[in-house]
């Protein structure tokens, strides 16, 4: 449900939506990383990129550090690497 909330969110212009699908995407490690990495992985980078679309580069860095920390190989890394 987060994720398809979150995703939902990502496709709207209004900031405030775009903030809430980032949080949303966040619930996703927060609950399942132990149990599903490959989707905790992958929702951190998409909350690092509704973070990016916001001007938000800091706590962008911070989650896409914190996935290279944990998950250094994650495949969703080599779409991001470009990323400032």
């Amino acid at each position: 449900v987060a994720a398809a909330s979150a995703r939902a969110g990502l496709r709207s212009t209004d900031p405030a939506r775009v903030r809430q699908a980032a949080l949303d995407y966040l619930v996703i490690p927060a609950f399942y990383a132990a149990d599903a990495p490959y989707l905790a992985g992958a929702a951190l980078i998409e909350s690092a990129d509704a973070l990016e679309r916001l001007g938000e580069s800091s706590p962008a860095r911070a989650l896409r550090a914190e996935l290279e920390r944990n998950a250094p190989s994650h495949p969703a890394l080599a779409t991001t690497k470009d990323a400032p």
